[in-house]
């Protein structure tokens, strides 16, 4: 389902009411699942949460991805926390992006790179945000 509607939204620039109707009824199945089945894979929390986040549902994707951060390796790793990095940024926790991105820096071997350029887009991100703020004039 979700790579199906991922195709639907990059294709048409959006989920449109009937593909959101699906994702939903999708994540409700994947959150009975999670609390009902006993899996040693993570697919059902990992691919719920990123129905969650198809859909612009950041805030409730955080706890799904997060459920199964640590144990996913490689590129499926770095995918898990590019989108857990949108969720907190969409969110506005700019400190847990940024202390997400420093530690995969040091611990995704092959793909620290791509940790540093978005750490780099990160930190640029809460220079600005401290800018604005400080130059918010007072009430």
């Amino acid at each position: 389902m979700y790579f199906g509607l991922l195709c639907r939204q990059k294709i048409g620039g959006g989920l449109g009411t009937a593909d959101k109707q699906l994702a939903h009824k999708a994540i409700e199945q994947g959150h009975f699942l999670s609390q009902h089945v006993t899996s040693d894979t993570d697919f059902t929390q990992r691919y719920t949460g990123l129905l969650h986040f198809l859909c612009g549902e950041f805030p409730e994707a955080i706890p799904c991805l997060l459920a199964v951060q640590s144990r996913q390796t490689g590129i499926d790793r770095l995918a898990l926390d590019q989108a857990l990095v949108v969720c907190y940024l969409q969110t506005h926790q700019l400190a847990k992006a940024h202390d997400l991105l420093a530690g995969g820096v040091e611990a995704a071997g092959v793909y620290a790179e791509q940790y540093k350029a978005m750490l780099a887009q990160v930190s640029e991100l809460q220079k600005t945000s401290a800018a604005a703020t400080n130059s918010t004039p007072p009430r």
